[in-house]
């Protein structure tokens, strides 16, 4: 027998109910939604909608337990298993775009061009510059953060949140990174995914002083709409025999002659240390 219909007419979210000792109450299943979601709700049902920002949500991620969202409306909010915010961070002056979280601490990418860097209890650490676009994405990378730009180059930062590597070849921006099967990919906009290798040895800031703007550490492998496997085989290929150049030394006459004979891309230590995925997309066996 239904003794009582209940309607919303709570202004704010029902946080309890009381049953007096004795007595039963069965809900219905639309009155379980509106309290928070029934235990047995089916799957896909949508249980809460969370007024979360005043502009567009552009990113989630977890951190310590809690959820952050990144909105186009220049804020991260940080959420609680009860979804109430427990702390804004607003310190980007542009949409923020990507979050991620490393070495217990929250990296925020925006479109200011530049990267912040978040403790536990929401204060600024460190400001990652050097991008001269707006950062799209961040994604970690064996214990380094890489970011993506829309000045079509991607960056690498060390724990001391020091950029150690630039990354060049994207004719456009760089929309997304992700790792797969050891190698990290990029995607951009001008229609193609960049394969990045493994860097041999940890790079050092004194190593990206000296290095040139734009120029680019590891291998690469272009995949793109036609003839994939002929650009991947090319570019590997040439990379190969730049990084195993035949020594010299001088002869009796003063001329210069090759030292350990002329090198062969196959034997190159270049292709000996690609990684699994380079080595399907050439369709080789170093």
């Amino acid at each position: 027998t239904l003794f009582y219909r209940l309607e919303a007419i709570h202004l704010g979210d029902l946080m309890r109910l009381c049953v007096r000792p004795g007595s039963k109450i069965n809900l219905s299943p639309r009155f379980s939604r509106a309290v928070g979601g029934a235990p047995d709700a089916a799957e896909g049902t949508l249980v809460r909608t969370i007024k979360a920002h005043t502009k567009a949500v552009r990113c989630l991620a977890l951190w310590n337990g809690w959820l952050c969202s990144g909105s186009e409306d220049k804020t991260v909010n940080v959420w609680d298993r009860d979804f109430r915010c427990v702390m804004t961070l607003a310190r980007h002056h542009g949409w923020v775009t990507s979050v991620v979280v490393w070495n217990a601490l929250l990296y925020t990418a925006s479109h200011d061009s530049h990267v912040r860097c978040f403790n536990r209890r929401g204060h600024l650490v460190a400001k990652l510059k050097g991008h001269t676009g707006s950062v799209r994405c961040l994604q970690v990378w064996p214990g380094m953060l890489y970011s993506g730009s829309r000045d079509g180059s991607l960056r690498a930062w060390n724990a001391d949140n020091e950029c150690v590597r630039v990354m060049a070849g994207h004719a456009e921006y760089v929309r997304c990174l992700h790792v797969w099967d050891g190698s990290l990919v990029s995607g951009s906009g001008d229609m193609t995914m960049h394969v990045w290798a493994k860097p041999v040895r940890p790079p050092t800031p004194a190593n990206t002083a000296s290095s040139s703007p734009g120029s680019s550490s590891g291998l690469r492998v272009t995949v793109s709409r036609g003839s994939p496997e002929a650009t991947t085989t090319t570019e590997i290929r040439r990379l190969a025999t730049a990084g195993s150049s035949t020594r010299t030394s001088p002869n009796a006459n003063g001329r210069a002659s090759p030292v350990g004979g002329s090198p062969s891309p196959g034997g190159s230590p270049i292709l000996s240390r690609l990684p699994p995925i380079l080595t399907r997309l050439m369709g080789l066996s170093s």
